[in-house]
């Protein structure tokens, strides 16, 4: 992946031992075949408490020229107080923009769970679907949510072609936070089948959706068994947990974090898989109830691993 950097120095002086606070502007083109992927902000020195904070930036995806960014400043009184800081945007390599993006994210954990793991699975949706949105809402043109009674199989097959025939939509991501089995994705009311005869292939297959089906993260348990099945059935990649699935308050905001800056699937899936958290992770669940006692949260991948966010 190509990344380039685009920085500033500024550096601010107070004056008789006087604080100081403010605001500065930067202005900057955006590379033809390049996109907006991030803006920081860092104090490099300094004296009595100084600090910054973006308050302004491109969205993620953005391209052309002209575009702005804000960060504001401060330092408190004292004698010969100062602030330099350095502020740097990223920008990515890739094709597919912001305007030809579209994702879809399934979330029913509560119906189909335990029923005594009914709050737990409650909090885990609203919690998920929250971390999906704040972290690649502002990444798609198009986002769309399915949730509760809504997040059945036909309504996810219905809602992958009506985003395919959104104006200018080229790739459509997908993440999955429903329950699974060994060769099923348990939506609302019926499970899509893995396997050469099953439905995944049949159902999705059938929608002949060529390259705008992209890439699928899913948090269902067992999701490496149907992996293949999602690639088959026309996604460029798809990852998916060895075992009982109970990463998920590490792993997605990880991998998306990861997917929305512009690493490569394969890149994002890594960092979810860190074995320290894991280890800790599938621990607990295991030592919560018999029902987990096989976690395993390794994220396996099938398809293209160098897929990214802009490709």
């Amino acid at each position: 992946m190509a990344k380039r950097k685009v920085s500033w120095t500024k550096q601010h002086d107070g004056l008789l031992g006087m604080g100081g606070k403010g605001d500065d502007t930067f202005k900057f083109d955006i590379p033809s075949g390049y996109q907006f992927a991030g803006l920081d902000a860092s104090v490099v020195k300094g004296r009595s408490k100084p600090g910054v904070r973006v308050i302004s930036k491109p969205g993620h995806g953005e391209t052309g020229k002209n575009k702005k960014a804000k960060v504001h400043w401060w330092f408190d009184s004292a004698n010969r107080s100062f602030i330099k800081y350095k502020c740097t945007a990223t920008l990515i390599d890739g094709a597919i923009t912001k305007s030809q993006r579209a994702m879809l994210v399934v979330c029913d954990l509560s119906y189909d769970g335990d029923k005594k793991f009914r709050e737990l699975y409650q909090w885990i949706e609203s919690s998920g679907l929250s971390v999906v949105k704040n972290t690649l809402g502002d990444d798609y043109k198009h986002f769309k949510t399915l949730s509760g009674s809504s997040a059945t199989a036909r309504n996810f097959i219905t809602s992958l072609s009506d985003l395919s025939r959104k104006s200018g939509i080229q790739a459509i991501d997908v993440v999955l936070m429903l329950h699974g089995r060994k060769n099923k994705i348990c939506f609302r009311g019926g499970a899509l089948t893995g396997g050469s005869d099953g439905t995944i292939r049949k159902e999705i297959g059938s929608l002949n959706l060529g390259r705008k089906l992209r890439a699928c993260f899913s948090t269902c348990c067992w999701g490496e068994t149907v992996a293949d099945d999602l690639v088959a059935a026309g996604f460029r990649v798809a990852c998916g947990s060895r075992d009982v699935y109970a990463n998920g308050a590490y792993g997605i905001p990880t991998a998306l974090h990861s997917w929305e800056c512009g690493d490569k699937f394969a890149t994002a899936v890594a960092k979810a898989n860190n074995q320290a958290i894991l280890a800790v992770t599938d621990a607990i669940a295991s030592a919560i109830d018999p029902l987990f006692a096989t976690a395993n949260s390794y994220w396996t991948i099938s398809g293209s691993g160098s897929t990214k966010i802009t490709s």
